[in-house]
């Protein structure tokens, strides 16, 4: 299994050596930072870059992965 590391967290790699977020479909996790639209979100084991779907999401809010765009972690916030 081909593994990389972005921000020091071990992350998949599929066969042609890109981020494999798969993973991460339908997580759950904390904005670490405000997503203005990207930002850090921290889904307990893994601190990742995310972008937000829509608009702003300010830290502290709870999101959930919602997409996945090549390299692109989306996510929407949560009520």
């Amino acid at each position: 299994q081909n593994v990389g590391y972005i921000h020091k967290t071990e992350i998949k790699l599929n066969d042609n050596g890109t981020p494999d977020f798969s993973e991460f479909m339908g997580r759950t996790g904390v904005c670490k930072t405000d997503l203005r639209p990207t930002g850090k979100v921290d889904f307990g084991d893994k601190i990742m870059d995310c972008v937000a779907q829509k608009g702003y999401i300010y830290a502290g809010h709870n999101v959930k992965v919602v997409k996945i765009e090549g390299a692109k972690i989306v996510v929407a916030k949560r009520n």
